[in-house]
């Protein structure tokens, strides 16, 4: 069974530099697991990471029951689409990062995944 890896901790403490030395490393074994969101697209490796579409979508898909987790930072949605963990999870292990509310929500809702959840702290 493949699992799902959530990388949770504070901004700066190097969740997303694990993730990429990881897919550059082990790109069979894991896939970013994409966060659906409402911001705008800034690069082209956003894709990877990001679905975009529009607030009335995203309003949409919460209303169905759609995410997993859900949330709003900095006046933009962002949320896990349970079809999309399905998705990666058929294939290898997914990974991706979230808030410790987020991770918790996935952990409490995806009962037929494995979650492992992997706290990362700043050190100096």
């Amino acid at each position: 069974m493949n699992k799902f890896f959530v990388l949770v901790g504070p901004s700066g403490a190097g969740k997303t530099y694990l993730i990429n030395r990881l897919l550059e490393k082990y790109p069979l074994l894991f896939e970013p697991v994409r966060s659906t969101t409402t911001r705008p697209w800034r690069e082209p490796s956003d894709d990877r990471h990001y679905k975009f579409i529009s607030s009335e979508e995203f309003k949409a898909l919460q209303a169905r029951g759609e995410f997993l987790e859900d949330d709003e930072y900095l006046a933009y949605f962002y949320g896990l689409e349970r079809k999309e963990l399905d998705r990666v999870v058929q294939k290898c292990h997914g990974i991706m990062t979230l808030t410790s509310r987020g991770a918790m929500a996935v952990q409490d809702r995806a009962q037929d995944v494995r979650v492992i959840t992997i706290w990362i702290t700043a050190s100096r």
